[in-house]
């Protein structure tokens, strides 16, 4: 699961849709036309959808859980 990105076809600049989805939905529907605002050309440009790429979502690692220890109940730990 990415974001669907397309490539403005007048500045080749990457156009982020905000669209989650995969390779295999975007194979799919490729033959269709969609519309996607530019904001590098501040129109709406019409692109095949096959021409778009699914980015891979970066996923920030979560933070630690802090708990009690088992040696001294006022002090933290990390817990598995």
């Amino acid at each position: 699961m990415g974001l669907l990105v397309f490539r403005c076809p007048a500045s080749g600049a990457r156009i982020v849709t905000g669209v989650h989805t995969d390779a295999g939905s975007l194979e799919k529907v490729r033959a269709l036309s969609v519309k996607v605002y530019c904001p590098h050309c501040n129109t709406t440009h019409l692109i095949m959808a096959g021409h778009g790429e699914v980015e891979a979502m970066m996923v920030p690692p979560s933070p630690p859980v802090l708990g009690h220890g088992s040696e001294n109940p006022n002090s933290l730990a990390l817990l598995p």
